[in-house]
């Protein structure tokens, strides 16, 4: 998208973000380049459906493509390489795991009685 007014342009996506998702064929996450027509300014902006990834693992996706995308511009292949291999080494924690963690955040919830409820 080329535009006179980045902050307009983007707001204007953020506006309409739901629509365009909802025309994705299920992307779980879309990227909009939105670029000044008479400047090197841009935006990135990120979309995505928190049905496949979190706002925290959003970003850290978003990251290792920036971070890639500046290796390959250095000609470093040797850092692009590595975060390929830090990307696709990304993994869901178990459900078990993720409810552990939780518990040890708390230990003064009453978390059997929370777990119970949750079931129902």
């Amino acid at each position: 998208m080329i535009t006179a007014d980045l902050e307009q342009a983007f707001t204007q996506l953020c506006q309409n973000i739901f629509t365009t998702l909802g025309k994705s064929n299920n992307e779980p996450m879309l990227f909009t380049l939105i670029k000044h027509e008479c400047s090197d300014e841009f935006i990135v902006a990120q979309s995505c459906d928190h049905t496949y990834v979190d706002a925290r693992s959003a970003q850290v996706i978003f990251n290792h493509i920036i971070n890639h995308y500046n290796a390959l511009c250095s000609k470093d292949t040797s850092t692009a390489n590595d975060i390929i291999l830090m990307a696709k080494a990304l993994r869901t924690l178990p459900a078990d795991q993720i409810i552990d963690e939780c518990f040890k955040g708390n230990p003064q919830a009453n978390h059997e009685k929370n777990y119970r409820q949750s079931e129902l």
